[in-house]
C-alpha cells in the first residue's frame, strides 16, 4: 500500500487539484450556468471529475463570476450580470442636508420626586 492509502480508499488529492479541474471544466460549467441550470445539478454532474466539496464548488463559481464581472462590465448572463446604470439627470446630485440634532428633552433629577412628595 502507498502512503496515505487505507484499505480501498482513494489517496488524498493534492492541494489545488480541484481548482485545476474546475478551470479545465470551466467552459462547460459556464455554459450550464448561462442556461440557468441549478448549481446543485451542475455539481452533481461534475462531482467525480472535480474532486471538491459542494461548498468549495460554490466558492469557485463565485470567484469565477466576480472575475468575469470585473473583466467584462457587461457581465455574463446568469452569472450576476452588471446592473444597468441609473439614468443621468440634468442637475448634479448634492448631498442630503441633515440639520443639527434636536436638543435633548430628558432631564433626570432624583430630587424632583422628593420635592413632589414633600412640597
Amino acid at each position: 500500500m502507498r502512503e496515505g492509502e487505507k484499505g480501498g480508499e482513494k489517496p488524498r488529492a493534492k492541494w489545488g487539484d480541484g481548482r485545476i479541474a474546475f478551470t479545465a471544466l470551466l467552459p462547460e460549467i459556464a455554459g450550464e450556468l448561462t442556461r440557468k441550470a441549478p448549481m446543485s445539478r451542475i455539481y452533481a454532474k461534475h462531482k467525480t471529475r472535480l474532486g471538491v466539496s459542494y461548498r468549495q464548488f460554490i466558492r469557485l463559481v463565485r470567484e469565477y463570476r466576480d472575475q468575469a464581472s470585473d473583466a467584462a462590465p457587461v457581465g455574463l448572463p446568469g452569472l450576476g450580470a452588471a446592473s444597468p446604470s441609473p439614468p443621468a439627470h440634468g442637475r448634479p446630485r448634492t448631498p442630503l442636508y441633515v440639520g443639527p440634532p434636536e436638543e435633548r428633552t430628558f432631564h433626570f433629577d432624583p430630587m424632583d420626586a422628593y420635592r413632589k412628595k414633600y412640597d
